[in-house]
């Protein structure tokens, strides 16, 4: 159980200035071959709002983290927060998620993170390359298809309000397809006809996260201008 005084200073964490990032460009990230999703349980006295403010505060912590590409800040819609993260290798994601990390977060939330790992099959992404504290775009992970290694990469089809599609694989094996949107308004109109195009199951099967933060990370922007 949170303590009163545990809450307080939680909210006086979540309320303290956000530090800003200077914006960057560049170009598309293909070269990631793991993604994690993060969940940890939103702390039932603090709204969404609140714990986004929280997160813009951290995004300079991201940006030496060695292998991390990109890191999409997420709700997601059972009230869990985390983030979305696309890593060079699955190497360097099990270091970042150690048992100290895990140890980390029991200790300042009371509850467990779960971090799930995916392997990229196959990527067709134009993810921006300016960091982007306001986001309106939405994430849903496409689960139980047998579609990997279904799309060509020639865009054939391809919504424009989509950014990134990465055919993948779960740790057990099973196949899933996990789309970048631009607003959960784009996602309500193409979504279900580009999963059909895939191949991918009915809407029940999918999980949805909202992304109010894009951030890509230095090591991203040196590999698009090699």
């Amino acid at each position: 159980m949170t303590t009163p005084t545990a809450r307080a200073a939680l909210v006086a964490t979540l309320l303290a200035p956000a530090a800003a990032l200077p914006a960057q460009t560049g170009s598309a990230v293909n070269a990631a071959t793991t993604i994690t999703i993060v969940r940890v349980p939103t702390p039932w006295y603090a709204p969404n709002w609140l714990v986004t403010r929280r997160m813009r505060g951290t995004q300079t912590q991201y940006a030496g983290i060695d292998g991390l590409l990109f890191k999409a800040y997420a709700h997601a819609s059972d009230r869990h927060f985390g983030g979305v993260y696309l890593w060079a290798s699955a190497e360097q994601a099990y270091r970042w998620f150690n048992a100290d990390w895990h140890a980390r977060v029991l200790a300042q939330y009371g509850k467990a993170g779960d971090v799930r790992y995916f392997s990229i099959n196959h990527a067709d992404a134009t993810l921006p390359m300016m960091a982007n504290p306001n986001s309106d775009a939405v994430a849903i992970l496409m689960l139980g298809n047998g579609s990997v290694g279904k799309q060509d990469g020639s865009n054939s089809g391809r919504p424009s309000s989509l950014f990134a599609s990465y055919d993948v694989k779960t740790a057990d094996g099973s196949a899933a397809v996990l789309t970048f949107w631009r607003s959960r308004a784009d996602a309500d109109r193409d979504a279900r006809t580009y999963a059909a195009r895939l191949g991918v199951p009915t809407a029940a099967s999918w999980e949805w996260f909202s992304l109010p933060i894009l951030l890509p990370t230095q090591q991203a922007r040196n590999a698009t201008t090699r």
